[in-house]
C-alpha cells in the first residue's frame, strides 16, 4: 500500500497538479474592492487596495495585473509595464494581463508588440473578447482587413450586439467601399447606442463617400454634440475638412497635437488645411513637422510639401 501510495503522489506532482499555496482571503477581498473602486473612478483607493492584498499574498498576480490597470489610467506607464510584466511573471497563462500589456504597447507605439500580446492572451482564453477586438484593431492599422473582419466575425458569433465589434464591423465595411452593408451596421450600432459619438462619426464617413455632404454635416455635428473621446479627435479633424469646416477641422487637430505632438495623422490634417486657406507660413510650419515624422500618410500631404520645397529651392 505504501508503494502504491508513494506512485500516486509522484504521478500528482509531475501532472503538474501540486497543489499551490492558496491565496489569502483577505487578498481576494481587497483585490475586488479595488476593481470596484477602479469602475467608480477612484484610482488612489483602488491603488491601495491591490498593494494591501499584496501584503497578504506577495505572489497574487491578478493584483500586480490590476495595478497596472490603475497606473495606465494614471498615465504611469512605466509602472503600467513593469506591474504586467511581474503578473506575467508570476502568472504566465494569464490572459487578461497579455492583453493589457498589449494595450500598453499599442499606446507606446510598439505595435508588433502590441500584437504578439493579443495573440498570446487569445491562445491562453480564445473566448477572451477585448482581446480578439484589441487584435482585429491592431490587423486593421496593419492593413489586414480580411483578417480583421474575420476576427470580428468571431466575436459577433458570440455576441451580435457587442457594440465595438460593430463599430469595427461598420469601419471595415467602409473601407471596402461596400456601402449598403456599412448602412445597415451603422444604424445597428446607433440602435445599440444613440449616444455613441463612433457611431454618428462612422456615419458622417459613409455620407462623404456617398457624396451627400448635406446628411455627412447632420450626423457630424450629432457626432460633435456627444463629447467624443480623444481617440476620434482625428477622425473628427479629417471628416470636418472633408465637409469643408476648417475651423472645427484645425480645433481637432490642435487638440490633438496638444497632448501628442507628433501625432502623423494631427500634422497631415495641419497641413491639408494649411494648403486649403493658402496661408504659407502655416504650410511651411506643417510641412516642417510632417517631414519630420519620417512617413508618407497621405498622398496629398506629400505632393502640397513636396511643392512648397521645390518652391523655396527654386528661390
Amino acid at each position: 500500500m505504501k508503494f502504491f501510495k508513494f506512485v500516486f503522489i509522484f504521478l500528482f506532482l509531475i501532472s503538474g497538479c501540486a497543489p499551490k499555496a492558496r491565496l489569502h482571503p483577505n487578498a481576494i477581498n481587497l483585490n475586488n474592492k479595488g476593481i470596484e473602486l477602479m469602475k467608480e473612478g477612484d484610482y488612489k483607493g483602488a491603488k491601495s487596495a491591490f498593494i494591501l492584498a499584496l501584503e497578504y499574498t506577495p505572489d497574487f498576480a491578478e493584483s500586480y495585473n490590476n495595478l497596472g490597470l490603475v497606473a495606465m489610467k494614471q498615465g504611469d506607464l512605466i509602472s503600467a509595464q513593469d506591474f504586467f510584466s511581474e503578473a506575467i511573471r508570476l502568472n504566465p497563462n494569464l490572459a487578461e494581463a497579455w492583453n493589457n500589456a498589449g494595450v500598453l504597447h499599442s499606446r507606446l507605439g510598439n505595435s508588433e508588440e502590441a500584437g504578439e500580446c493579443f495573440i498570446k492572451a487569445l491562445e491562453i482564453n480564445p473566448g477572451h473578447i477585448q482581446a480578439r477586438l484589441n487584435f482585429a484593431e491592431y490587423l486593421l492599422e496593419k492593413g489586414d482587413i480580411q483578417n480583421a473582419e474575420t476576427e470580428v466575425l468571431k466575436v459577433l458569433a458570440i455576441n451580435s450586439e457587442n457594440l465595438t465589434a460593430n463599430l469595427l464591423l461598420g469601419g471595415i465595411r467602409l473601407q471596402q467601399k461596400d456601402f449598403e452593408r456599412a448602412r445597415k451596421t451603422i444604424e445597428k450600432t446607433i440602435k445599440l447606442n444613440p449616444q455613441s459619438a463612433h457611431a454618428w462619426l462612422l456615419m458622417a464617413n459613409l455620407y462623404i463617400q456617398m457624396n451627400l455632404m448635406g446628411e455627412a454635416k447632420i450626423a457630424l455635428e450629432k457626432a460633435d454634440s456627444l463629447a467624443p473621446e480623444e481617440k476620434l479627435w482625428v477622425k473628427l479633424g479629417m471628416a470636418y475638412t472633408a465637409t469643408g469646416n476648417t475651423s472645427k477641422a484645425e480645433m481637432y487637430f490642435k487638440k490633438v497635437l496638444e497632448s501628442n505632438p507628433s501625432n502623423p495623422y494631427a500634422i497631415t490634417g495641419m497641413v491639408i488645411i494649411a494648403s486649403n486657406t493658402g496661408d504659407k507660413k502655416e504650410i511651411e510650419k506643417a510641412c516642417s513637422l510632417y517631414n519630420q515624422t519620417g512617413k508618407n500618410i497621405s498622398s496629398e500631404a506629400d505632393k502640397i510639401c513636396k511643392n512648397r520645397e521645390k518652391k523655396n529651392n527654386s528661390l
